[in-house]
């Protein structure tokens, strides 16, 4: 028998309904903002940026960079993230790929390096930007892993495009994120919190 349409009606009909698929009547899930940090102009020796006592009712959770840092010169300054009060940076395994459009490098590292942004100390030069997606991180049953793209541009010479994976080696649910930078980070970078239903 061909099937030449398919109705609403008629997928519900056939198909159990689940809360974690689309069933034709529920709503797609969404995003909701949990946290917003702006750093505001005269901003000078801030390294670190905490989200804590974050709600145990989404799915996942994703973060949003939008940060340049007071290293000196151009192209992108890296970030570490910590889970918890797990500051270990040997507790978390990264692997990585750098693409500039003129060469690629990749590796792995037992480290907690994850995001960047771009150096520069001016708004006159770029800011980097990093998404930061954290999966299942109430599940405890599991290892948290996360993935994260960062772009970075070189005061319009080199650009910059990060793919990074962060396994963290422990099973508990994620309540607290901190994220450390090498340097400074200066006045108007951003770093937003969502979470995904």
């Amino acid at each position: 028998m061909a099937i030449n349409r398919v109705s609403q009606s008629s997928i519900q009909q056939a198909f159990p309904k689940f809360n974690t698929a689309w069933d034709g009547v529920s709503a797609v899930g969404g995003m909701d903002a949990i946290g917003v940090v702006v750093l505001p102009p005269g901003t000078s020796g801030v390294t670190e940026i905490t989200f804590s006592s974050i709600p145990q009712t989404y799915s996942h959770l994703q973060l949003r960079l939008f940060a340049q840092t007071s290293a000196s010169g151009t192209g992108f300054s890296g970030y570490d993230m910590y889970f918890n009060s797990d500051n270990t940076a040997t507790n978390y395994w990264r692997h990585y790929l750098i693409g500039t459009g003129a060469a690629v490098a990749n590796g792995g590292s037992n480290a907690s390096a994850f995001g960047y942004g771009n150096g520069g100390n001016s708004l006159s030069k770029p800011y980097g930007v990093t998404v930061i997606d954290i999966f299942d991180y109430t599940n405890t049953n599991k290892k948290t892993t996360s993935k994260a793209v960062s772009v970075s541009e070189n005061n319009d010479t080199t650009g910059y495009v990060i793919y990074n994976s962060l396994l963290w080696t422990n099973t508990a649910a994620v309540t607290t994120i901190r994220i450390t930078s090498y340097y400074a980070w200066t006045a108007y970078s951003s770093f937003a919190l969502y979470g995904i239903k």
